[in-house]
């Protein structure tokens, strides 16, 4: 009830969260006869920016996997500069298991400076609190240096500190305590349940899932992409201590 209370004062925050959109490692590899735009990854892009500035969201998140290569040429890093650029509000990257930062050029080539697009890119392996100008969020994420059972992406989160919304990003497997697994990057219920947060904006699990843990809202959005998932859709998160439901999700298709 507290904590209720608190949020009753943070101004309201929208957020746009994806993830899981796998551009290609070039222009050519994008380049499909006859494929569907809900199918083609940069299309996708487009239509998640799109959607972002139609919701007039204050932030969007991109849970792991925006390339699916880990050296996508410049050329189709300048593409997706190009089209998230097209975003009026702040986006916040962290890398997945295809384009872990150990083994990736992505993030660090010279196309993301200069281009009218300022994202936030979450680049350290043991973890780092974003705040971002005007937004009374606080964002936390660990970079995956390497996709292994070693790496657990909800490992270190810190505890609640301010007067602001609490939002935690991680890109891995989901497992309940009673059924821990031996997959890479897992992510355990007790580590949600735990964390206190208010969102916890998952990415891996292509189908969108909703994993939340004794009022700690957590879900994976599920990929937006029809090559893989026909249900084509972005996850709307509406952070608002006035109402019942001081965080509330609602899946809006991209198309």
């Amino acid at each position: 009830m507290h904590l209720i209370q608190n949020r009753r004062n943070y101004k309201p925050v929208s957020i746009l969260h994806t993830a899981d959109i796998h551009l290609p490692g070039s222009l050519e590899d994008s380049v499909i006869k006859d494929i569907k735009q809900s199918a083609n990854p940069f299309c996708v892009l487009e239509a998640v920016v799109r959607t972002a500035n139609t919701c007039r969201v204050n932030l969007v998140l991109i849970s792991g996997d925006l390339f699916d290569s880990f050296r996508p040429t410049p050329e189709a890093v300048s593409r997706a500069i190009e089209i998230m650029a097209q975003l009026v509000s702040p986006v916040v990257i962290i890398p997945g298991n295809h384009d872990a930062l150990g083994e990736a050029e992505t993030y660090h080539l010279p196309q993301w400076k200069g281009r009218g697009l300022f994202p936030y890119i979450i680049k350290q392996p043991d973890g780092e609190v974003l705040e971002i100008p005007d937004i009374p969020v606080l964002i936390w994420g660990r970079a995956m240096m390497e996709h292994s059972p070693d790496f657990q992406p909800l490992e270190g989160i810190p505890t609640r500190s301010g007067g602001a919304w609490h939002v935690a990003m991680a890109h891995g497997f989901y497992y309940t305590q009673d059924k821990p697994g031996d997959r890479s990057s897992p992510i355990y219920d007790q580590d949600i349940r735990g964390s206190g947060w208010d969102y916890i904006a998952l990415g891996h699990n292509h189908i969108y899932r909703d994993v939340s843990q004794d009022g700690v809202r957590a879900a994976y959005s599920g990929s937006p992409v029809g090559l893989w998932n026909q249900d084509t859709k972005a996850v709307v998160v509406r952070l608002d201590g006035r109402q019942p439901d001081p965080v509330s999700l609602e899946r809006v298709d991209i198309f």
